[in-house]
């Protein structure tokens, strides 16, 4: 995929459906790549330093609310250990310290055309009798969408929590884990009110690329039975919306968080027909296969994918969204900044922020109802909390970025290879009859094993999620695959981590267009077949697009891993 879909230069203008595809208002087609500000205006338990518990498999009958397991027990707690005054004026230096201009400025930098913006009706509609928005959120609101501006990419506002709650999770800070908005006419009614107001206030933006409504709707199966209400909600806030705004794409969720989407079966924008279906998955096997059921929604019903919320490490990131372009899906990455963590190593984060020094006592006092510090105290461990938030005092990790966008300093798994050209033509050939035994890409032709001393803990037949990270790919005589590269420089090079188990030879070539580059042609003689050896290929031109051929000429060559650097 060429990179042009994804560069700034078509942030312009307003994001809109186009049939099947997202198109700017030059009617240019634009794929977006983003980040999620996840923790920001909807802070969650387990992204804020606390430890994962059983909240996040809520059910009917577990609908207790442990403390700190969402933005308003959290605010609660703040109140309780530091004063109402501390708590009032705690979440505005949250929300600026968070996502500041240099979090846009850092996210841009990595070659990202969009953000993810996710808010919670409790902060821009205060919960009291009647509509009273809270016009300091919106202020805030406001101003990242001038830093979008700023640095040319679309913020899509991300209804993260409605009135009452729409998950039946803790990620939707509802007043408990039940989706009130569904059966609670208030509630319902109240979020309809918000939506309106955010049509109102942004019907002009270009910058806002649109709205995401609503995350992650009706996530345990157990609430199977509000469906229609769904439907019938989604529709009713987009005739509402639409008297306002016509302007803006709207993407709607299906349920079960956001990974079902039997429920559209139909327009559900027949007034302008610009509206997409949005999913979100963790750790998906990485093939065609997984997106089977929304590519059928797509051709049914003509409207724009996005992968709007997913998660995994570099390699997942690599191989995935690679494939999610390849359709003209756009991806957004499950978050940019949270916790340093134990948890963090699951969603990745591309910007990871220290806990306080003491923050073990607050969750002792929280959890364990240990020694309460005094007020004085408090305050000064989320004083510091706060400023270890900010962007200068973080770490960050370039990583995720690079391997994502497939960049200088990224990791591409062997098994990752490309699957076709845009003209159609397959990016690889396979002589292997049998396919192979893992249910991963198995009609591809291509011979793929386990690396040396892996055995799967689920049996030959399996491709349990994050077991395909210890797959190898092996080539014989003519086979080839192809890796897309992107930001190529005259500094760039790669390094082909492989195996050989006889005398073997490979053929490596760097396509840019019409034009072709010999990297290496040569032989592997390796004297022991489980030790990896690295071919390591200087590149020395300049591209935005490139894909790396590996051609197998002799004897039968294991391919591991191309680290792109």
């Amino acid at each position: 995929m060429n990179t042009y879909f994804f560069d700034k230069a078509r942030v312009k203008g307003f994001l809109h459906a186009r049939g099947k595809i997202m198109v700017n208002g030059d009617e240019e087609e634009i794929i977006l790549r983003g980040l999620g500000a996840g923790n920001w205006n909807n802070p969650e338990g387990f992204m804020i330093g606390v430890p994962v518990k059983p909240h996040m498999s809520a059910s009917k009958e577990n609908v207790v609310n442990p403390r700190l397991d969402r933005g308003r027990n959290f605010s609660a707690l703040i109140r309780e250990l530091c004063g109402t005054k501390y708590e009032r004026e705690f979440w505005p230096k949250w929300f600026d310290n968070h996502l500041g201009e240099a979090d846009i400025r850092q996210i841009a930098q990595w070659g990202y055309n969009s953000v993810r913006l996710p808010i919670d009706a409790m902060f821009f509609l205060y919960e009291e009798p009647g509509i009273t928005f809270n016009e300091a959120s919106f202020a805030m609101l406001d101003r990242v969408l001038k830093w979008c501006e700023k640095y040319r990419i679309y913020g899509i506002i991300d209804l993260h929590g409605a009135v009452g709650g729409q998950t039946a999770m803790a990620c939707d800070n509802g007043v408990d884990s039940m989706p009130h908005l569904f059966f609670d006419e208030e509630s319902r009614e109240r979020t309809l009110c918000l939506c309106e107001e955010l049509a109102k206030r942004y019907k002009d933006n270009p910058f806002m690329g649109g709205y995401d409504m609503i995350n992650e709707p009706l996530s345990r199966v157990v609430w199977e039975e509000y469906l229609p209400k769904l439907k019938f909600f989604y529709k009713e806030m987009i005739e509402r919306m639409r008297k306002y705004d016509r302007n803006h794409i709207i993407f709607l969720n299906g349920h079960e968080k956001s990974e079902r989407v039997d429920i559209f079966d139909e327009d559900f924008d027949p007034q302008c027909h610009n509206w997409g279906i949005a999913f979100h998955n963790y750790g998906a096997i990485p093939q065609k296969q997984f997106f089977v059921p929304y590519l059928e929604k797509q051709a049914q019903l003509e409207v724009p994918l996005w992968f709007s919320e997913g998660g995994g490490n570099d390699l997942w990131m690599s191989a995935i969204y690679e494939i999610s372009v390849e359709y003209h899906i756009g991806f957004n990455t499950w978050c940019y900044k949270m916790a340093a963590t134990d948890d963090a190593k699951v969603f990745s984060p591309y910007v990871k922020h220290r806990l306080p020094g003491e923050w073990q006592m607050i969750l002792d006092y929280a959890f364990k109802g240990s020694r309460r510090p005094s007020y004085t105290h408090a305050q000064a461990i989320f004083d510091e909390y706060l400023n270890n938030l900010k962007f200068e005092n973080c770490e960050v990790y370039d990583i995720g970025a690079n391997s994502a966008l497939r960049r200088p300093g990224g990791t591409i798994p062997a098994v990752a290879y490309d699957r076709k050209h845009e003209d159609g033509e397959k990016a690889f050939a396979g002589s292997y009859f049998y396919g192979n035994a893992f249910n991963y890409r198995i009609d591809d032709g291509m011979h793929i094993v386990t690396e040396p001393g892996f055995v799967s803990r689920y049996g030959a037949l399996n491709s349990i999620r994050g077991e395909w990270q210890h797959y190898e790919l092996k080539l014989y005589p003519k086979d080839y695959a192809e890796y897309t590269l992107r930001n190529v420089s005259e500094n760039s090079y790669i390094d082909v981590v492989c195996r050989s188990n006889s005398l073997s030879s490979l053929f490596i070539t760097e396509n840019m267009r019409d034009e072709n580059k010999v990297l290496y042609n040569g032989s592997l003689n390796s004297a022991d077949e489980n030790e990896y050896g690295v071919l390591h290929l200087p590149l020395e031109r300049e591209a935005d697009t490139a894909a790396i051929r590996i051609t197998c000429t002799q004897g039968e060559v294991f391919l591991k891993k191309i680290i792109y650097r």
